[in-house]
């Protein structure tokens, strides 16, 4: 894991925001990542974390809303939404 260095204060904090494809696309393949490396289910010790199968509908839940209409070109945050 690469060490991420700590901010100064003469550091820029103002960066611009990434778009919501980019948000949605960084989740599924952290959650693919993730998946791999988790246990189908877990011995009663340790019931209640998380296992293949939670993160696997983490992510189809993700890809899910990423293809409704109100993401997906629907004009989210236009006024128009807001007059109808």
């Amino acid at each position: 894991m690469p060490i991420v260095p700590l901010l100064q204060i003469t550091d820029e904090l103002n960066l611009p925001r990434n778009t919501y494809q980019d948000l949605v696309d960084y989740m599924v393949k952290e959650l693919d990542e993730a998946a791999e490396l988790l246990p189908l289910d877990h011995e009663s010790q340790d019931y209640g974390r998380a296992t293949k199968g939670a993160c696997l509908a983490l992510k189809s839940r993700i890809l899910l809303y990423a293809a409704s209409p109100l993401y997906n070109g629907g004009g989210i945050g236009s006024l128009s939404d807001l007059t109808r």
